[in-house]
């Protein structure tokens, strides 16, 4: 009787944790890279999918993308033309691309992070932190502190929305929206940035070369996330200067549902079996 009672309690014991370790958590992202012509290409992470997302051909021709940010809000990649002071704006499912927003905002405008309709960046001749509203295309009226050692790169947290700003020599910092810059969070050494995103506990880092870099985030050092030749063959084929990402994506695999219905039932055989010896 209590053999069968323990060997029951073992099987549960066992399949409860091949359910947890089945049902564990997926972290799946689909990470969006520009090149400084405006051509955008996407990389979906549970597939380890590469292609073309969309470019700005026929549109007016931008003086220099600098920076890129994913907005939910509309489901568009936007890019930052810092030197022809433009907004455009290139849809997540259709590809289709449009010019947004020409104008003294965007002039100098560079980094990006989108959020609660606000579109961050860094101004390059103040360097402080600027916002545009994408309703009506205002200013937001942010003021802060000047960033540190001329940066450019600017990303945010897509789980908690925390902003990040990096610059080449001085590592990467959190800012307030408000443009209040905290101590180094992450000292980079030999990184040099345009623009970044928060990938799980790493960054990724475009820094103006052909490659699209990863940022260990507790070490701080560099290796390549996409090579140059991946990102040539779907489009990219001038400087890499932006990056950003559609928020992670929790799923529960079909295997930890299963796992998770076979304690129930085999705890509905343990209990059987005590009535009947009962």
């Amino acid at each position: 009787m209590k053999n069968r009672i323990l060997t029951s309690a073992k099987a549960i014991i066992a399949a409860a944790s091949l359910a947890f370790v089945a049902s564990s958590p997926v972290n799946a992202a689909v990470i969006y890279i520009g090149d400084s012509h405006g051509n955008t290409a996407q990389y979906d992470t549970s597939t380890s999918t590469l292609s073309a997302l969309g470019n700005l051909s026929g549109l007016t021709s931008p003086g220099q993308i600098i920076g890129i940010a994913y907005d939910e809000m509309s489901d568009s990649v936007l890019d930052l033309d810092r030197n022809g002071a433009r907004l455009y704006s290139t849809h997540t499912g259709t590809g289709a691309s449009s010019l947004v927003y020409s104008g003294a905002l965007a002039q100098n405008f560079q980094g990006g992070a989108a959020k609660g309709g606000i579109l961050y960046g860094i101004d390059e001749s103040t360097q402080r932190l600027r916002g545009i509203n994408l309703t009506g295309f205002v200013d937001a009226g942010i003021t802060g502190d000047v960033l540190p050692n001329h940066s450019h790169a600017l990303g945010k947290d897509a789980t908690t929305g925390q902003l990040y700003v990096g610059a080449g020599g001085n590592g990467i910092r959190e800012v307030s929206d408000a443009g209040v810059v905290s101590g180094t969070l992450l000292a980079t050494p030999g990184v040099g940035f345009e623009d970044l995103a928060v990938f799980g506990d790493d960054f990724l880092v475009a820094s103006y070369g052909a490659d699209l870099h990863l940022v260990d985030g507790i070490t701080g050092t560099s290796s390549i996330f996409l090579t140059g030749a991946q990102l040539s063959s779907v489009g990219l084929v001038s400087s890499i200067s932006g990056v950003d990402l559609r928020s992670s994506l929790v799923t529960v695999s079909e295997p930890g549902v299963f796992g998770l219905m076979a304690v129930g039932m085999l705890g509905l055989a343990m209990l059987r079996r005590r009535r009947v010896a009962a």
